[in-house]
């Protein structure tokens, strides 16, 4: 297994490798660790060890976060770009440690609080080597660890059908940090829970649909053992994804729901070979089925079309995935009363189809996105729905944008890659 710790409020991102712990033994230990709770990057100029202001803050912040804690450790990672001999980078790295490390010393960070590696060019944050990735790869990876009590517990991801152990991806996030862990085809393995805040554990795996967790820290304190049950991704099956909620009679994502999202985007990046119907499902009870033409059917279709227009914009391709709204006519609950019973029937579904008839297939076109709130410019260009997506603007608009298109087809390239917003702008 191998274990990443992440954290959010990072100017980068930065990855750190991490003991695994294995012994079942320990399957009941609270104990307390330091562990990664910030991490930040400071980014330099080409041979240069001089700090950029626009970073001071940052490490300021860092280091007063440090100061509130009795037992803590800042850790110091410093890397340069492949230009110069590896004796000169390896002296530069060390260069940039120590601008790093006297301006925690004069925040009142002690020295025996700094752990500081330098690496040269040995370790790139990225091997392509362009403009762009040197400059990413010439920085300071500062991280703060601080004393946190944590559970060591037994946990393992299966089959929810056969019960068979499943190789995953598991991101277990507490606070402002993500730890995230790689199993083998063991299925299992020990991990440790932090119990100062409430945490949600993502699961993905290759052929099954994504599982979420939330876990209080009061129930991860009984806990000896944690079972992550997986449904595989069989052909028709459908999948309620019950964290994208929506804005009531609106087809805008409230903000908690972005997280699902981004699930949904890694879950399709990982099963690249499945193809999907997307639904959108409205609540509607006691009311006889919808027609198409009706304006609440169109929320439906509003609904669905937000998640495909995301994913496209994520670069899921157009032939994996299309849209079909079906208003009140599958509700859970057609006689819905209670509140948790309306939000089941407001919901999206996957459906796993073929590959080849989702390619055939059309999106369900949105006839009045302005009622519900669809917003089209962020939206990719689509053919189909082009008449509907720019309704109601200015004439003179929708043909800068048709003769934008035609350019765009003219030089060879695909005007769906473009957003409206993109053609908008161009001339």
């Amino acid at each position: 297994m191998r274990t990443w710790c992440i954290s959010f409020t990072s100017f980068y991102i930065t990855s750190v490798m991490m003991i695994a712990v294995t012994s079942k033994s320990y399957a009941q230990d609270i104990f307390d660790t330091l562990i990664t709770t910030q991490s930040i990057v400071v980014l330099f100029d080409s041979d240069s060890d001089f700090v950029k202001p626009r970073f001071i803050d940052s490490i300021h912040a860092i280091a007063m976060k440090a100061n509130e804690h009795e037992t803590f450790q800042i850790s110091l990672s410093a890397h340069t770009d492949d230009i110069g001999s590896f004796e000169y980078n390896d002296a530069l790295a060390l260069k940039r440690l120590n601008s790093v490390s006297a301006i925690l010393l004069d925040y009142n960070i002690s020295s025996s609080s700094i752990i500081s590696s330098s690496y040269g060019e040995k370790v790139p944050l990225f091997s392509v080597l362009n403009e762009k990735n040197r400059a990413l790869n010439r920085r300071v990876e500062i991280d703060l660890l601080v004393l946190r009590k944590v559970k060591r517990i037994l946990t393992t991801v299966t089959d929810a059908i056969s019960g068979e152990k499943l190789q995953s991806l598991i991101s277990v996030k507490s606070g402002s940090v993500d730890f995230i862990y790689e199993f083998d085809g063991n299925g299992y393995s020990q991990i440790l829970y932090p119990l100062d805040h409430s945490i949600r554990i993502e699961t993905q795996a290759k052929n099954y649909l994504y599982k979420n967790l939330n876990l209080k820290s009061h129930i991860l304190k009984k806990l000896d053992t944690i079972t992550i049950k997986m449904l595989p991704l069989n052909a028709g099956r459908t999948f309620s994804l019950d964290g994208l909620n929506f804005v009531s009679n609106k087809c805008i994502l409230l903000q908690k729901s972005i997280s699902e999202l981004y699930n949904l985007r890694d879950f399709m990046k990982i099963n690249v070979d499945k193809c999907v119907e997307i639904g959108g499902h409205i609540n509607l009870p006691n009311t006889p089925p919808l027609d198409t033409s009706h304006i609440y059917f169109d929320l439906s279709a509003s609904r669905a079309n937000v998640i495909y227009d995301s994913l496209r914009i994520f670069g899921i391709s157009k032939k994996r995935m299309y849209t079909k709204g079906y208003g009140n006519w599958q509700m859970k609950f057609p006689k819905a009363i209670s509140e948790k019973e309306q939000a089941a029937n407001r919901r999206v579904e996957l459906r796993i189809q073929d590959c080849k008839q989702v390619a055939e297939m059309r999106n369900v076109i949105v006839k009045r996105p302005s009622v519900h709130g669809y917003i089209k410019i962020n939206k990719l260009y689509n053919p189909e729905s082009f008449k509907y997506d720019l309704a109601g603007l200015r004439q003179n608009t929708i043909e800068h944008v048709k003769k934008v298109i035609l350019q765009i087809v003219d030089k060879g390239h695909d005007p769906e890659k473009y957003t409206y917003k993109k053609l908008f702008k161009m001339k």
